[in-house]
């Protein structure tokens, strides 16, 4: 079967919309891994040499929830603090996330 260039087009743009998708659903939970503090190890494995790990177990804390935590409560706090004549200051905050 010939497909013809605008079926060829086609399923190539359902393709990349296919891969752009898994890619963005394992981004997503490699986010919410890093966020939730379970399999981080498989994340790290590459960087160091297992041999370490046998030595010296590693200690696993979650900083980052910790720090999306603490970001978001002083987002809350602000936005609360802010009136309608304070929305000039909205960039600003949105740079500093």
């Amino acid at each position: 079967m010939i497909k013809t260039p605008e079926e060829i087009i086609k399923d190539s743009l359902t393709f990349f919309k296919k891969d752009q998708s898994r890619k963005r659903r394992e981004e997503v939970r490699k986010f919410l891994d890093y966020y939730s503090g379970s399999l981080t190890e498989q994340y790290i494995e590459d960087y160091f040499k297992s041999d370490a790990f046998q030595e010296i177990p590693h200690y696993n804390t979650n900083i980052v929830k910790k720090f999306i935590n603490r970001m978001s409560k002083f987002i809350r706090l602000v936005q609360n603090e802010m009136s309608i004549k304070d929305t000039k200051f909205l960039p600003k905050l949105k740079m500093l996330v």
